[in-house]
């Protein structure tokens, strides 16, 4: 087996000008995601997992070397293709896992972890996160999604996206309705501009980020979203 190769993330938060800007820019020298049809955004639904003790979100607003969550992610609100998805951060590099499931996972997940079965899917990833589920006790905690708009390039897995619109809700049972009752986690006009790429990001790409005066954060989606769920009781620990 070869090596495990990561990649690097890197997050802005840009105003509606800079997202013009860079959107004017970058089909110069990156094609659209096929996902952006007629070049339109597509929307991004996550369910996130954590244990009783918030491990995840702990690990995040320390800023531990080494971080490990789960979460399941569907699009445009659809159950044709659902991933399950592990994403391990460890010091600047992140590295992701995941396969397909099914929506009736995602629906016992939603209700109770532990009646998972562990021989459903054969596939490692689903079967370390039943053990997960049963022994770490995880448990959906929130309900992410966003309207997204991506490029991409056929060199060193570089993809750039614009995340607007981000919203947020508890985990309902009802989480492919497109109508869910959903709190905005960031007032507009506000993107979150994400670069990934491998090992390198090459100099004419560096330039066009270049082009707007902006700093790297340390943004979490899933931190984020804890905090305003958890408005009228602190999260503790």
């Amino acid at each position: 087996m070869g090596a495990r190769i990561g990649r690097y993330e890197h997050k802005y938060i840009i105003s509606k000008q800079d997202y013009y800007r860079l959107r004017h820019a970058l089909p110069r020298i990156l094609k659209l995601d096929p996902h952006n049809q007629f070049g339109k955004t597509y929307n991004v639904r996550s369910i996130y997992f954590d244990d009783p003790f918030d491990s995840a979100y702990f690990e995040k607003i320390d800023g531990a070397f080494e971080r490990t969550k789960y979460r399941m992610r569907f699009y445009d609100y659809s159950d044709k293709v659902i991933k399950l998805e592990k994403k391990e951060k460890i010091g600047g590099i992140t590295f992701k896992t995941d396969m397909l499931i099914d929506r009736k996972v995602v629906e016992i997940a939603l209700k109770e972890p532990l009646y998972l079965d562990i021989n459903y899917f054969a596939d490692p990833l689903y079967k370390e996160f039943v053990i997960a589920c049963k022994t770490k006790r995880l448990l959906p905690k929130a309900i992410i999604q966003y309207d997204r708009e991506a490029f991409l390039l056929n060199y060193e897995g570089i993809r750039i996206c614009f995340d607007s619109q981000i919203r947020s809700c508890p985990p309902l049972e009802n989480a492919f309705d497109e109508q869910l009752n959903t709190m905005t986690m960031l007032h507009e006009p506000i993107y979150i501009f994400e670069v990934k790429y491998k090992r390198f990001l090459p100099n004419y790409v560096r330039e066009i980020i270049e082009m707007i005066d902006t700093t790297q954060t340390a943004f979490s989606k899933y931190s984020i979203s804890r905090q305003i769920l958890s408005q009228n009781h602190k999260i503790t620990r």
